[in-house]
């Protein structure tokens, strides 16, 4: 139909809607229609399978947009005295530099985040040096080489 936006949102999606280039609102799967006479509503999708919400205004959305945000996008942010250890279903995906920022999608799978202090000891615990040695993810494995290895 003329001056009306459809929408179809996936399952293993969601998206952002905009209005006159401000956010609205978080769009779950599902059909939507909008009047739109001139232009002004637009949607963004993310596969949320991905987990990781990789966006610009990301940490402006989940602090100025709290009530809209909440249920949908969990933030993390490391201090610069911190390392995050960022696990799925109880499996290390991730690990977090210090001082960095992250925001992932809530959903089916638990994502949790473990920080470790270095602020007095920047040494990697030989527990989680064997652990990323057996990590099935390329990155993991790189970070235990440049940690000194597996003994």
């Amino acid at each position: 139909m003329f001056f009306v936006k459809q929408f179809d949102i996936a399952d293993n999606e969601k998206a952002f809607l905009f209005k006159k280039n401000r956010f609205a609102a978080v769009l779950e799967p599902g059909k939507y229609r909008y009047w739109d006479l001139f232009g002004n509503i637009r949607a963004e999708r993310f596969d949320i399978t991905r987990h990781e919400l990789e966006h610009g205004l990301n940490k402006f959305l989940v602090s100025a947009y709290v009530k809209q945000t909440q249920d949908y996008l969990e933030a993390y942010q490391l201090n610069d005295y911190e390392v995050g250890l960022c696990y799925r279903d109880g499996r290390l995906v991730n690990i977090m530099v210090p001082g960095s920022f992250k925001v992932y999608w809530k959903g089916p799978e638990k994502i949790e985040l473990k920080r470790i202090d270095i602020s007095a000891d920047a040494q990697v615990p030989k527990d989680l040096l064997v652990l990323l040695g057996r990590a099935h993810n390329q990155q993991l494995q790189r970070a235990a080489l440049l940690h000194g290895g597996i003994r």
